[in-house]
């Protein structure tokens, strides 16, 4: 589903329920992460069920036929032998989500301050190079592209990260 389409449900919807429990515009922090939740929530649960979906049907059988509960296969065999494909969506998700532009844009405010609340208005750093690459120059062109070294950073860090948490629990097998 585009973007776009989460950024209107977000004005229709997530705004007015923000500005009745936050107070002030509705177009802040908290409607922005509301909006990504639900952007990023059908790539997890999606990923999570075709990963547990291709586990070897045997390992749920025999973990039943042992006496297993229901909760206890899918918690000790289940997750366990699909835990690759659901790290990998997340890291899809999350991945989505870093460099989420126009729903947030839509929602967040699109004010260049930092927050101070969850009512407060916010600008990601996605949304900082595109509204400001156009007419940039000289030390605000180099802060544009430091911003976008940053989220290169953030990326490397979350695949740096994604792949230790593989390996350690590859180690644990």
């Amino acid at each position: 589903m585009p973007s776009v389409v989460y950024g209107l449900f977000g004005i229709a919807l997530i705004t007015r329920v923000s500005r009745f429990l936050f107070g002030g515009s509705g177009f802040n922090i908290a409607s922005a992460s509301a909006v990504l939740a639900i952007m990023i929530l059908p790539t997890i649960i999606n990923v999570t069920e075709i990963s547990l979906r291709s586990v070897n049907p045997l390992l749920k059988e025999n973990s039943l036929a042992l006496g297993a509960t229901r909760w206890q296969t899918l918690k000790s065999v289940l997750m366990p032998a699909a835990n690759k494909g659901i790290i990998a969506g997340v890291v899809l998700a999350m991945g989505r989500a870093m460099g989420e532009t126009m729903a947030v844009l839509m929602v967040g405010g699109n004010a260049p301050i930092m927050p101070t609340q969850l009512n407060g208005m916010v600008r990601t750093l996605t949304m900082n190079i595109i509204t400001d690459m156009s007419y940039a120059t000289g030390d605000h062109l180099t802060s544009l592209f430091t911003t976008g070294i940053v989220l290169f950073i953030f990326i490397v860090l979350l695949n740096l990260t994604v792949q230790i948490i593989l390996k350690k629990s590859m180690e644990m097998k």
